[in-house]
């Protein structure tokens, strides 16, 4: 027994011999001057404005386009005065949200993400800002799209906006989720499902379900359209925070 102990800890000493050789071996050696290096290391400086126009240049052209022909379809719709349009558009609203959640998966599902990582800025800040980019546009086109809608229908603006917006931070709501919860491509996928599946909700609730756009529904209208804006600041909140990694850089 003496013996057998003795031999595990002969074991035990070589074992740490052995590491603290291959420690001193490839320990890097302290580096010279290098505060003085960093010092002399040209810097732009980049403000948040830039940061947020850099980013706008690496959203696909095809979610743009797709925007202008939402909103050439609203300004159809409107010239003919048809009274579907906001039902049509109210449809249309989670395939805008699909864009903004298609540009926050984008680089996780195509395996960019360490790339990104790597950036001069943190992963959270270049994501912030692409989202910042996309969310400013869709409120601009839906503020546009909401006079068109109005034209059209017999409600007033205000709830013509809060019909708009409730799908819309329905599906970006449910995205979030989903994209966090599914790692790769499949977040995409589940998003597109989601997507069809608001839409879809949408028109049913219209054509099955009218009586829900009646004066007595408004306020659970109203109450569901500020919890939605709660609970889409909490997930991108928790996406962020999900997206928080070592900063690779000199900075």
């Amino acid at each position: 027994m003496n013996l057998r102990k003795k031999g595990c800890m002969l074991r035990s000493t070589e074992r740490s011999d052995m590491k603290r050789q291959l420690q001193e071996a490839f320990d890097a050696p302290t580096p010279l001057h290098r505060e003085e290096f960093l010092r002399s290391y040209p810097m732009q400086q980049v403000s948040t404005f830039s940061l947020i126009v850099t980013q706008a240049g690496f959203i696909r052209k095809g979610i743009w386009i797709f925007s202008l022909c939402v909103f050439g379809l609203g300004l159809y719709k409107a010239h003919l005065l048809d009274p579907d349009t906001l039902w049509e558009l109210s449809a249309l609203a989670p395939f805008i949200a699909m864009t903004l959640l298609s540009e926050n998966a984008r680089s996780k599902a195509y395996g960019m993400a360490d790339l990104e990582m790597s950036c001069r800025f943190f992963r959270k800040s270049i994501l912030l800002a692409r989202m910042g980019c996309l969310a400013l546009s869709h409120f601009l086109l839906l503020c546009l799209l909401t006079p068109l809608a109005y034209i059209c229908s017999d409600f007033t603006i205000l709830q013509v906006g809060v019909y708009l917006l409730v799908p819309y931070l329905l599906t970006v709501v449910l995205g979030l989720w989903v994209t966090r919860k599914i790692p790769g491509r499949e977040s995409l996928m589940a998003c597109a499902f989601i997507t069809a599946g608001v839409s879809s909700l949408s028109m049913l609730l219209k054509y099955r379900f009218s009586s829900l756009w009646t004066t007595g529904y408004w306020n659970g209208w109203f109450v569901t359209l500020l919890l939605l804006l709660l609970l889409s600041v909490l997930e991108v909140r928790k996406t962020v925070k999900q997206m928080e990694e070592a900063r690779w850089n000199l900075l």
